[in-house]
């Protein structure tokens, strides 16, 4: 590489000068002085702007470098806080800084005339963290523009530089800034960290800053917890006094100002949560312009702790939380978040790779200990956490998890799994996460599940849905041999439920073998058993008196009465323990379910129910098919209301609501429609004839309607058609001691129906002889 010139010298010094003293609303100086013993950057800044002014005005090196004189200097010393210490120290950096790219004769006349000249950018880039550089700015200055200008511009701002520091007064040197580094292995790990005590000094108006330095060795990390803390102001208006972290940093050498790990600004009366730094260095920046500080102020612990617990598995660059975890390497063990139980960073990406081996039939189980991630909502936009059932992130997804979340266990289906850990900028105070895994073989193997399919993330769970009233068979798992102890599968069923088809779900059982506990007594499944839950919905157990659920357990008599599911889906789980047995076999047939309460027809895809009178039932409920829901279309149903030889059958309306625009005046045609029969038998063959009492429709809500003397039964039948559904009728049915309404015991009367003509009689009227009249019906 080729020296450079005094010219390119100078560019270069300049640029890197301009990039880090662009104040904004302060002076020059404010940004430059230092709260340490080192208290030179007002003379430093000035002398090292003249000193590139003269350089880049063409004027000698002597000129340069001595043009203002030692007594000069010693003035601007004492008025900046200069010690005999700090300037040994700009003596060497000077000279360190003044070697490269100079002439022999140069370096001559520098040592002869040493000029104080801190290291300016490492002082600013590690002591302010609020004045970031714009890069705008360095470009504009570092641009190629004539030579005269660019000396105008550094004389104006040697000379404000000069000024500024002429004006700001003596301040007193007070240091307060705090460093711990981890030592031997014998030595102290832990200590404590508290504000500064200003101890008589003076804060001066524009503030002051203290950085707190923790550095762990290369095997260590740092750990920060705040036991106080009670600042001014309230998040995000950190004005006066705030602490600003970085817990991200690779080493304390790092540009504060530069860096993007900032880890965040805090103030007011919450405290940070506990930090765990990403590598081994941690750095606290505390700002105030207080003129008095306690103690209690903020106050907190560090701590060195070992960093074996981040040692998660072969590393994968470039990601420095990538890791690859292989079975035959490790079987077993933890994996956390990058700094858990730290609040975890922003805008990072991790991954993590779990390779097992598929000719031992290996499987992958994940289980959260702790899961605390920030919520954005049900689709996590921000921090998440993502799974995938496979080694690569093109994998099918089993979940994508964020927010707090209890009892999270995930099964690989096969030998691999993928975890990915993305987080942005949620500026949630969040300790991500904290999982073991295992890798083994005595997961349940899939083969079992033939009927249904199997539920990602799970370790046995199936999921089996109707295609039109299928059927088919369901088994324990490792079924037809023994059953492994301590493992829980579910069966989730479910039959169709849309606008035309509502299933429910039959279970038979064939066979059953779940032994207990020798000596247990009858109904104690601790051992193990199955548990259905008919409403699809897995709850805990009211009680013997629960009829949403059952428990099957022992090897029972065979056969059991079938299972029902209340709607259309059922929810199996199946539960071992200790002992094994061959486990189960059970038929499940998805069934046309109309809702209605009554005796179902046996074939359940024909709409029929009866409704009986009985010793104890005389009355009850009706209504149409999937009441308070619509009807399906293209339904036929019919209800059967059966009285005993002493009865007389009567329903009532309360809501009747079909399709279309019928009522009393019309016969019902091209729409839905109910028909009400009286049914009676006409020989000894028990063969019924059905008598019409009357067709509706529409909003036309049929009045009580009672079977003649004599005539035991009704019938109603209800017709959709494909156009059109509501929500139908809803009624009552009672069967009453049978009365006449007109009888010859009483005198008079009978009732007329289904007659266009005839003659009805008035007995006895007026002098006892019969009189007889015509009557003709016509419709209105």
């Amino acid at each position: 590489m080729q020296p450079q010139t005094p010219q390119q010298t100078a560019r270069s010094t300049r640029g890197r000068l301009l990039m880090q003293l662009r104040p904004t609303s302060s002076s020059m100086c404010r940004i430059t002085r230092q709260q340490t013993t080192t208290r030179t950057p007002c003379l430093a800044s000035s002398l090292l702007l003249g000193k590139e002014y003269f350089r880049l005005a063409g004027a000698s090196p002597w000129l340069a470098g001595g043009v203002v004189k030692r007594r000069r200097h010693r003035k601007l010393e004492r008025r900046c806080g200069e010690t005999t210490t700090s300037r040994a120290r700009i003596k060497k950096i000077s000279e360190e800084n003044n070697n490269t790219n100079a002439s022999q004769s140069h370096r001559k006349a520098q040592q002869k005339r040493p000029i104080p000249i801190p290291n300016y950018p490492s002082l600013i880039g590690k002591k302010i963290r609020q004045y970031h550089p714009h890069p705008s700015t360095a470009t504009a200055v570092s641009s190629s523009t004539s030579s005269t200008k660019k000396s105008w511009l550094l004389l104006m701002l040697y000379c404000a530089c000069v000024c500024c520091c002429c004006c700001l007064g003596p301040v007193s040197a007070f240091d307060c800034d705090f460093t711990r580094v981890s030592g031997a292995v014998s030595g102290p790990k832990t200590g404590a960290f508290a504000a500064p005590l200003l101890n008589g000094h003076t804060v001066p108006a524009y503030g002051l800053q203290c950085i707190y330095t923790f550095i762990a060795l290369p095997t260590e990390r740092v750990k920060l917890a705040f036991r106080d803390f009670n600042l001014a102001g309230r998040p995000p208006d950190c004005l006066h006094e705030y602490i600003d972290l970085y817990t991200e940093l690779r080493n304390a050498t790092e540009d504060l100002v530069q860096t993007d790990k900032f880890g965040g600004r805090f103030c007011g009366k919450i405290a940070p949560r506990p930090r765990i730094s990403l590598y081994n260095t941690i750095v606290l920046v505390f700002s105030f312009d207080r003129a008095a500080l306690t103690p209690h102020l903020f106050a907190g612990t560090y701590e060195f702790i070992n960093a074996s617990m981040y040692d998660m598995g072969t590393p994968a660059p470039p990601s420095t939380c990538a890791y690859v975890v292989k079975s035959w390497v490790k079987r077993a063990g933890d994996i956390v978040s990058p700094t858990y139980p730290g609040v975890y960073p922003q805008r990072i990406m991790c991954s993590y790779q779990f390779l097992g081996q598929r000719s031992t039939n290996q499987r992958v189980r994940i289980e959260f200990m702790d899961f605390d991630l920030f919520s954005g909502g049900a689709h996590c936009p921000y921090d998440r956490l993502t799974i995938h059932d496979g080694a690569t992130e093109q994998d099918p997804v089993i979940s994508t998890n964020c927010g707090p979340q209890r009892g999270l266990i995930v099964f690989s289906s096969q030998e691999n799994l993928f975890i990915s850990f993305i987080t942005n900028r949620s500026g949630g105070e969040n300790r991500g996460f904290h999982a073991i895994f295992e890798f083994s073989e005595n997961y349940v193997n899939l083969e079992f599940i033939t009927a249904g399919e199997h539920v990602r993330g799970t370790e046995c769970d199936q999921r089996i849905l109707s295609t039109g009233r299928s059927n088919g068979i369901i088994k324990s798992p490792n079924s037809p041999f023994l059953y492994q102890p301590n493992v829980e599968c579910r069966y989730f069923i479910e039959g169709l439920n849309n606008a035309e088809d509502l299933e429910r779900v039959r279970l038979t059982v064939e066979m059953f073998r779940m032994p207990q506990l020798l000596g247990a007594e009858k109904g104690d499944c601790s051992a193990g058993g199955l548990t259905v839950w008919f409403t699809g919905v897995e709850s805990r157990s009211s009680g013997p008196s629960d009829t949403t659920q059952t428990t099957l357990c022992g090897t029972p008599n065979l056969p059991l009465p079938a299972l029902f599911s209340a709607d259309s889906k059922i929810l199996l789980k199946f539960y071992s323990g200790t002992t094994q047995g061959l486990g189960f076999r059970i038929l499940y047939q998805f069934e046309t379910y109309f809702k209605v309460p009554g005796i179902a027809h046996p074939d359940s895809n024909i709409c029929e129910f009866r409704f009986q009178s009985g010793p104890h039932i005389k009355s009850g409920d009706f209504h149409s098919p999937r009441h308070p829901a619509n009807y399906p279309p293209n339904t036929n149903c019919t209800y059967i209301f059966e009285g005993a030889a002493n009865e007389q059958a009567r329903l009532e309306f309360d809501l009747f609501r079909l399709s279309g625009d019928g009522n009393y005046n019309n016969d019902c045609q091209n729409q839905d429609y109910v028909d009400i029969f009286e049914t009676s038998a006409v020989d000894s063959r028990q063969r019924r004839r059905d008598m019409l009492i009357g067709r509706y429709c529409g909003t036309a809500m049929p009045a009580p309607i009672i079977s003649r003397f004599g005539v035991h039964d009704l019938k109603l039948r209800f017709v959709t058609d494909a156009t059109g559904v509501t929500n139908g009728f809803r009624g009552r049915y009672m069967f009453q001691p049978a009365e006449p309404t007109f009888s010859a015991t009483k005198g008079c009367g009978e009732n007329i129906r289904n007659q266009t003509h005839g003659r009805i009689a008035f007995p006895d009227f007026p002098d006892g002889e019969k009189s007889v009249s015509k009557y003709t019906v016509s419709r209105v």
